[in-house]
């Protein structure tokens, strides 16, 4: 799996300790914008037609939202540095509903969690969403669900499922090569997290992201 360690969206806590609040948000505002460049620079050398520059900046404009979504977790996280995840991410979910036309449903219970969780979460949920509506070949409506729950041990799991036809045969997040997929395994590695993989029928990855 590629590596997009070096556009981490989510923040750098140990240099982040030893700067000040201003160098801080700089930090932050620039590791954004530098993922950002380069999911633009990728999707420019893919398109080979109108119909595919024009869902290539659809993608980039949802890949963009993500990443705001980073900067108001930030700017919305209590004095322990937490969010509330259902109200966090169902306006997440409104606005993938809104620009891709489907069905995304969140439901997390009475769940707080870290800032940068949240905001990782964000990106790797728009990728779901965003490979459901170009992959999943489905009848009618795409719809995507999202549970979240704190187990006993305070890990974070997650689960994002959708209607369509599922993963390729074989499929397997260490050796995939696709932009989207890359940016999910590359955002969960960076909050420490293990993801895994199901089919049928459509699409599920479980994720867990320690306390």
């Amino acid at each position: 799996m590629a590596n997009l360690e070096q556009f981490d969206p989510t923040m750098d806590k140990d240099r982040s300790a030893r700067s000040g609040a201003d160098q801080e948000a700089d930090h932050r505002i620039g590791n954004s914008l530098a993922f950002l460049s380069a999911m633009l620079r990728f999707e420019s050398r893919r398109m080979t037609s109108v119909d595919a520059g024009r869902i290539a900046l659809l993608n980039a404009a949802n890949r963009l939202n993500a990443v705001s979504r980073v900067h108001f977790a930030l700017s919305r996280a209590g004095h322990d540095g937490k969010v509330e995840l259902t109200g966090f991410l169902s306006e997440l979910a409104a606005d993938l509903s809104e620009s891709f036309g489907i069905d995304v449903q969140v439901t997390c219970g009475d769940v707080t969690t870290p800032a940068d969780r949240a905001s990782g979460l964000a990106v790797v949920i728009s990728e779901v969403a965003t490979n459901a509506v170009k992959h999943g070949g489905v009848d009618g409506k795409v719809t995507v669900t999202v549970t979240a729950a704190v187990d006993g041990d305070g890990r974070l799991a997650v689960v994002i499922s959708d209607n369509g036809n599922g993963l390729p045969d074989g499929f397997d997040m260490d050796h995939t090569t696709g932009l989207g997929m890359t940016i999910i395994g590359s955002t969960v590695q960076k909050l420490n997290g293990t993801i895994r993989t199901e089919n049928g029928p459509g699409a599920t990855f479980r994720i867990e992201i320690p306390g």
